[in-house]
């Protein structure tokens, strides 16, 4: 369960606040800008405060400070690409540069670019404002780029470092999860919760676990948690759905999948699931449909074919339902392939 949410990166930007400007002779202006610029930014008012930031900027064209306050802006704005340029020409300001780097490597880690993201944080790993989550990202973005010594570097070293972290925590947990090691996973992300309570991802990873053990009440109990700090956690919503699928409550897993696509368009799973209710009410061309999409957003799921080869059949679509049954069939033996050689290599670990 590698699962990260916009809350859980929130988390990781605690701390990051705009920077204030010195007053020097000539530059009243420029420094009244900036200080109505980081009201507006702290009040919630962000592109009102990125127009007073590029009318400090137009005056001042050479301050960082400046330029670091438009890149954090900017990334509060969801405009991450943007964000970048003006972040890096504020690395050579020292009051900004730890900012600077820790900012640029939790933007690559929403990007998943990896390698650039740990470029950027091992500028911050001793940093003792930034070492903690800068460690986890390291971790991670060494583990997702196939750099398993330097992910188990990055492990042992906030493991000694900041041994009770929520963050060593939730790696722990999700390292057991990953090994079916469920009793021991559940205490490490109950541990998380202890050490920071409400840290978003954890309760959902708890559900997930008890989902898998066909443990229904538990889940859902857990999966509420979650939503109760991330109402718009589409991955919670979608198995919320799969549970009330499973017990055959086909309005409730409606509700439940039509939610998680509200906050996630893109969620595959929920597409299927969707299709799923669709194709019991016997709505077959909105079932067909639901199917489609889904394949267009994961072209290699097998199980998104098979779907839509069985409701093509209900539909009288006879030959459309054979090319997407061979589709499937050629994708279900790629994917015991590759789960064969997942399963050697974990062994051999």
């Amino acid at each position: 369960m590698r699962i990260r949410s916009g809350q859980a990166l929130r988390l990781l930007l605690l701390g990051i606040l705009p920077l204030l400007l010195s007053l020097h002779a000539g530059q009243q202006d420029v420094t009244a800008l900036n200080r109505e610029a980081t009201e507006l930014l702290e009040a919630g008012h962000h592109e009102q405060a990125l127009e007073k930031y590029r009318a400090a900027a137009a005056l001042d064209p050479a301050d960082r400070a400046i330029r670091f306050n438009i890149g954090l802006t900017l990334y509060r704005l969801g405009r991450y690409e943007e964000a970048l340029p003006h972040l890096e020409e504020s690395l050579g300001y020292e009051p900004s540069a730890a900012q600077a780097h820790y900012l640029r490597g939790v933007i690559y880690f929403e990007l998943r670019r990896y390698t650039e993201c740990a470029g950027e944080l091992e500028h911050v790993r001793a940093n003792s404002r930034y070492g903690e989550q800068a460690l986890y990202m390291l971790e991670e973005s060494y583990r997702e780029s196939g750099k398993a010594e330097a992910a188990e570097k990055a492990f042992v070293e906030i493991e000694g470092r900041y041994p009770d972290s929520a963050f060593l925590h939730k790696l722990m947990g999700m390292a057991y999860e990953a090994r079916d090691h469920n009793e021991e996973a559940i205490r490490e992300f109950e541990a998380a919760l202890r050490v920071r309570p409400g840290m978003p991802d954890i309760a959902f990873g708890i559900g997930f676990i008890h989902f898998k053990q066909s443990k229904y009440d538990e889940a859902v109990s857990w999966f509420e948690k979650e939503l109760s700090v991330q109402p718009c956690y589409a991955q919670a919503l979608h198995y919320l759905g799969e549970i009330h699928r499973l017990r055959e409550e086909w309005a409730g897993a409606e509700v439940r999948y039509r939610s998680a696509l509200e906050c996630d368009p893109s969620l595959v799973d929920a597409r299927i699931g969707l299709g799923s209710v669709l194709d019991h009410y016997g709505y077959l061309d909105q079932a067909i449909a639901e199917y489609q999409f889904a394949v267009r957003l994961a072209p290699e799921r097998s199980q998104a074919y098979f779907k839509l080869a069985a409701t093509l059949r209900k539909a009288g679509r006879k030959q459309e339902a054979l090319k997407a049954t061979l589709r499937a069939q050629k994708l279900y033996k790629k994917d015991q392939q590759k789960q064969a050689t997942e399963r050697e290599a974990r062994r051999s670990r």
